[in-house]
C-alpha cells in the first residue's frame, strides 16, 4: 500500500514537471501565465488592502500612458525576454557540447569530404597518428581504399569496412555525412 502512494507521488510529481516544461518550453505562454501572475497578485495585495484595482489603474493612467503601459506590459514582457534569452543560452551550451563530443570519444572519428580526404580527425586518431610516427598530411592513410569504391548517394545504411595501416587493424563504420561526404568510426581490433 505503502508503495503505491510512494509511486502515484512521484508519478503526479512527473506530470507537473511535465506541465511545467511544456509551459516554460514557450516563451510566450509562459509569458501570459507569470504576467498574468503577477497581475493577480497585484490585485490581492490591492483587495487585502482595502483598495480597488481599477481605481488604481485609472490613477496609473492619468498619471501617464506610457507609465500605465509599462506597469501593465512589463510583467509580460519580462519573463518573455528571461525565458527566451535562457534557451538561446542553452542551445549554444548544447551546440558546444555536441561540438566537443567527437574529440572526447575514445573511438576513432574521421569525417571526410565527397573525394574520401580527411577534413576532421579527432584526438584518438591523433593519438593513433603519433603511435604509428605518421605525419598530419599524410593522414589519408587512415581512410580505407575501399571508401573510394561506396556510392554515396546510395549509402542509407553504415557500412563496415576493415582497414590495416602499418601492423594495426581498424574496422570503421562507415555513415554519410550531412556534407555529402563521409563520417568513419572505428576501433583498433584486438587479435586474439
Amino acid at each position: 500500500m505503502n508503495n503505491q502512494n510512494h509511486s502515484s507521488g512521484r508519478s503526479t510529481a512527473d506530470f507537473r514537471l511535465k506541465i511545467l516544461q511544456h509551459i516554460f518550453a514557450r516563451p510566450f505562454l509562459a509569458a501570459i501565465i507569470v504576467g498574468s501572475l503577477i497581475h493577480f497578485g497585484k490585485w490581492l495585495n490591492l483587495y487585502i488592502h482595502n483598495k480597488d484595482y481599477n481605481t488604481n489603474l485609472t490613477q496609473l493612467l492619468e498619471n501617464g500612458t506610457a507609465f500605465a503601459m509599462a506597469d501593465i506590459l512589463m510583467p509580460f514582457f519580462i519573463p518573455f525576454i528571461v525565458i527566451s534569452i535562457s534557451r538561446k543560452l542553452a542551445k549554444i551550451k548544447e551546440c558546444e557540447f555536441l561540438n566537443n563530443f567527437p574529440d572526447a570519444n575514445p573511438d576513432l572519428v574521421v569525417k571526410c569530404n565527397a573525394k574520401g580526404e580527411p577534413i576532421f580527425i579527432n584526438n584518438t586518431v591523433k593519438a593513433l597518428l603519433f603511435e604509428l610516427n605518421i605525419l598530419a598530411r599524410e593522414m589519408n592513410r587512415l581512410v580505407p581504399d575501399q571508401l573510394h569504391q561506396i556510392n554515396i548517394d546510395t549509402l542509407a545504411l553504415p557500412t563496415q569496412i576493415t582497414h590495416t595501416i602499418q601492423h594495426i587493424t581498424i574496422e570503421y563504420l562507415v555513415n554519410k555525412s550531412n556534407n555529402n561526404g563521409f563520417f568513419l568510426s572505428g576501433r583498433k581490433k584486438i587479435e586474439k
